[in-house]
């Protein structure tokens, strides 16, 4: 069973497809009309609500590129 806590807000997920379709957490971050870091600050807390990684470290994004 989900709970709220498992649930993506709408902005969540509006990060995350921008992260996805620009390519780097800093062009979204221009998308969205904020600074980088609240972008991996933002997929950091995405990542700790949903237990996992959220590979918001260059490392681990390179890491797991298709």
């Amino acid at each position: 069973m989900q709970t709220a806590r498992d649930v993506l807000t709408p902005d969540a997920l509006a990060l995350l497809q921008a992260v996805d379709q620009t390519g780097s957490f800093a062009a979204a971050a221009r998308e969205l009309g904020l600074v980088p870091s609240a972008v991996t600050y933002r997929i950091r807390q995405i990542g700790r609500r949903r237990r996992g990684c959220a590979c918001a470290t260059k490392r681990c994004r390179e890491r797991w590129k298709p």
